[in-house]
């Protein structure tokens, strides 16, 4: 690689929510990392996620955000909201689901860094994407892979009786703003354009990425969860109104 004055700098805002605050913070990107990760991606297959995860040239060009993303919080639990708000903001890419993957199944996906350079991904390049920035600040991490539904998320390590189907890990969806441990969300079907919204009903393949901190104060999300299904049943309680206006504002949704 050459010299970070030679890689034709773009700037990059990034933004996310943090206890009912929107925070934006800036990092540079460069083009000619951008075209060395587009000559090494692969198709969508487990073994090739430790090449996405694990390269260090990524690494160096990614870490000034992992850094900014500790400064931002004084708990690991703060920076593991950060990541995952910043993560789940990044626009989810319906063309190259709609177009690219339609009509060439095997298209490679994205790298982490292409995420951030290109600000969009689909559920695979962004799961990967905060897989990357939970493992760098320290969290345990796996991959949740959904194969009926073709979905991936990503589960972070938490208290047992927070985790998803009897496992140690929390799940996170990382294609819209939603709350950890909240698996009742509709999806786009990538599978069948003639039904387009499902639901997860599957077991997931649990796919270890690292060992690390756990996410102990998943229990606010996970109540904040309960609440706000309960809104959604029943959306003329004054209770329920307030609770979501309080839950919306918390997490930015």
């Amino acid at each position: 690689m050459t010299e970070d004055e030679d890689l034709q700098v773009e700037p990059r805002a990034i933004y996310y929510t943090l206890d009912g605050i929107g925070y934006k913070i800036r990092i540079d990107v460069y083009r000619k990392i951008k075209t060395y990760f587009a000559g090494k991606g692969y198709y969508d297959r487990p073994e090739s996620y430790q090449d996405y995860l694990y390269d260090s040239v990524q690494r160096r060009y990614l870490e000034d955000l992992i850094f900014q993303i500790m400064q931002g919080a004084d708990s690991i639990d703060g920076m593991a909201r950060i990541a995952i708000n910043i993560v789940q903001r990044i626009p989810y890419d319906h063309d190259k689901v709609r177009y690219d993957l339609r009509y060439n199944p095997e298209c490679p996906i994205r790298f982490p860094y292409e995420v951030i350079y290109d600000n969009k991904g689909i559920c695979s390049e962004k799961s990967l994407l905060l897989a990357f920035l939970l493992k760098e600040l320290g969290l345990g991490v796996a991959l949740l892979r959904f194969d009926e539904e073709n979905h991936m998320t990503v589960g972070i390590k938490c208290p047992p009786e927070y985790g998803y189907h009897n496992t140690e890990y929390a799940f996170v969806e990382t294609t819209g703003v939603n709350l950890v441990t909240d698996d009742q969300v509709y999806y786009i079907n990538s599978n069948e354009y003639g039904f387009p919204f499902i639901q997860l009903k599957s077991i997931p393949k649990l796919i270890p990425i690292c060992g690390g901190a756990s996410f102990d104060g998943v229990h606010q999300e996970w109540f904040d969860t309960r609440d706000l299904h309960s809104y959604q049943k029943n959306p003329g309680s004054h209770f329920h109104i307030t609770r979501y206006i309080e839950i919306a504002r918390r997490y930015g949704l």
